[in-house]
């Protein structure tokens, strides 16, 4: 059975919610730039520690990036917010 894209970040919305309430949570963002295509790209990715006192990271989006856009915080957060 297929799923649309909308439904599939409603279920890994509901994952992630399930697997941090009660946690600390760090995000971290790193940015890089295609060197073939000359595209960028900017992720952010939330690290926990599970009950078993494992590391667990997951990526909570990557979108791409306009180089020609000055990489300050105002625009990194922008670029994330308008991925979420």
């Amino acid at each position: 059975m297929a799923t649309t894209a909308s439904a599939e970040w409603e279920m890994f919305a509901n994952t992630m919610k399930d697997a941090i309430v009660g946690r600390r949570v760090a995000f971290t963002t790193d940015m890089w730039t295609d060197g073939h295509k000359k595209r960028g790209y900017v992720t952010m990715t939330a690290h926990w520690i599970d009950q078993n006192f494992r590391m667990i990271s997951r990526v909570v989006c990557t979108d791409e990036f306009d180089p020609a856009i000055r990489k300050s915080g105002v625009n990194i957060k922008a670029a994330l917010v308008n991925s979420l």
